[in-house]
């Protein structure tokens, strides 16, 4: 039978004390460990259900069985509370066998009922806590007195509004902190987020998992790792984000601004910046007109770059608004090639965008490409004919003109077309943030053609030839892609 696990997270620096080794020892007659446990022990977990006060519910081990990391073992718990069903936000709730903790609520099985969780043994999560960053402290941060079984709130962005993730408080020793279970980000990484003391709202019961409804309270540290079996955090410590800020113009010429901070991580910053782009198209203007083209102006700047990135380029609002893993996006795609080879992971010095929507919605799709002479000479300039079609204007074709190459030897020239955005003017980016903005500053507008040649643009064989392009303006959103050959005759 296949076992589907899922996190119990709810999804959406500064000196750091280690546990060192004598330390470890002398709490260990608070811990049980999992080759202590037996089959049938029955046991307490805590967790908030309703405001901030963690509360008591009854556990029994079932068994110890394989866990979603290669090569663990977790406990499979039933909740005797047979009213009670664990969900999204139950994740790091302690769980307690003979007055010891033995590790945190973190699991579930699809296949298995909402009675049952599975648990990490702490023996994992104390792994993780030796695998931490130094942080900043700040001493403006009034360390909040929590308890194992409180719940936090961890902001990927957080300003004018939030976006993130909550959870539960596992173990707390000395101001280090373990949550979840799992990792928040799945980045096995060291991390700065800000945490917060979370209030729950309730709990909202759905068909398939439940979820905790929770909102972030007052900044009472930082999480320092980001590891497999556990959120490592410590109380008193402030995590530095990156400024983040977003103006949308609508046709109108109404304005909207959002000032906000965002994760300093490089790697991680593509995804949450374009899920709060859709955040913001979606919820925050869901008014904004359906069908319509958006001008985006991407301001970036990084450590190691004197002057910010700036990419303008145009998108369809329906793109962006769409949460479909299917269709890449396309803004995050830009985002990635910029951030994701940065070695230095927190050098995201602030991010700015600015969304203008166009009056009119061009967006249309390659669907014929031909040359408009059946036969040429090397040498010869020919008229490459593109039908453009899409579901708000009616088609038109454009021409552009290629020039074969003057002494050019094969019995036929293939090019290959393109949207500007989708073309990149080498193989791969380089590793330098220079140069990587520098790369990134070649790829034309999503609004012009690039006709390569010879061969398709996706042919590793062309690698120069990829720069041998011709260019056109469209004044179309393009999407798609289209090939087309000419028969070649003979050189003059």
């Amino acid at each position: 039978m296949n076992r589907i696990i899922i996190r119990l997270s709810l999804t959406t620096t500064l000196f750091i004390c280690l546990l060192s080794p004598v330390l470890l020892h002398a709490e260990s007659s608070k811990l049980i460990f999992l080759a202590e446990l037996r089959t049938g022990m029955k046991g307490t977990a805590y967790s908030v259900f309703q405001g901030t006060e963690p509360e008591a519910f009854s556990v029994e081990l079932q068994s110890i069985v394989d866990g979603p990391v290669a090569g663990s073992r977790y406990m499979l718990l039933k909740v005797c509370d047979e009213n009670l069903r664990i969900g999204s936000g139950f994740s790091g709730s302690p769980v307690y066998f003979d007055g010891r903790l033995a590790g945190a609520i973190s699991h579930m099985e699809i296949n298995l009922t909402s009675q049952f969780a599975m648990a990490v043994p702490i023996d994992r999560m104390l792994d993780d806590a030796t695998k931490s960053a130094p942080s900043i402290v700040d001493k403006s941060l009034l360390a909040t007195e929590l308890k194992p079984g409180s719940m936090i709130a961890l902001p990927q962005v957080r300003g004018d509004f939030w976006m993130g993730s909550s959870g539960t408080v596992t173990y707390i020793d000395n101001g280090l902190l373990l949550a979840f279970g799992h990792e928040n980000l799945f980045s096995g990484d060291s991390v700065q987020l800000p945490i917060h003391r979370a209030t729950v709202h309730g709990i909202i019961p759905k068909s398939d998992i439940s979820h905790k409804e929770a909102s972030p309270l007052e900044e009472i540290g930082s999480v320092t790792w980001d590891g497999k079996s556990a959120l490592v955090g410590r109380l008193g410590t402030k995590a530095v984000m990156s400024p983040f800020m977003v103006d949308y113009q609508n046709t109108s010429g109404t304005r909207k601004h959002f000032n906000l901070e965002i994760l300093n991580h490089t790697r991680l910053a593509p995804g949450i910046t374009t899920q709060t782009i859709r955040y913001i198209l979606s919820s925050l203007l869901p008014n904004s007109p359906t069908g319509v083209d958006l001008d985006v102006t991407l301001t970036i700047s990084v450590k190691g770059i004197d002057s910010p990135v700036v990419i303008n380029q145009r998108f369809n609002a329906e793109t962006l608004k769409s949460d479909s893993s299917s269709t890449p996006n396309p803004l995050q795609s830009i985002l990635t090639a910029l951030m994701f080879p940065i070695k230095d992971h927190h050098s995201l010095s602030s991010i700015a965008i600015n969304i203008v929507d166009l009056p009119e919605a061009k967006t249309g799709r390659i669907t014929e490409a031909a040359f408009t002479r059946i036969k040429a000479r090397a040498g010869d300039t020919v008229n490459l004919r593109v039908r453009m079609s899409g579901p708000f204007a009616e088609p038109k074709d454009v021409s552009v003109p290629v020039t074969i190459p003057a002494g050019y030897d094969q019995p036929q020239f293939t090019v290959s077309v393109q949207a500007g955005r989708s073309v990149r003017p080498t193989e791969t980016p380089p590793g330098t943030a220079l140069e990587i903005a520098e790369w990134l500053s070649g790829i034309a507008r999503s609004d012009e053609l690039v006709v390569l040649s010879p061969g398709n643009v996706n042919n590793s064989a062309y690698p120069k030839a990829r720069l041998n392009r011709t260019v056109a303006r469209t004044g179309w959103n393009v999407e798609g892609s289209g090939e087309a050959s000419i028969v070649v005759v003979g050189g003059e």
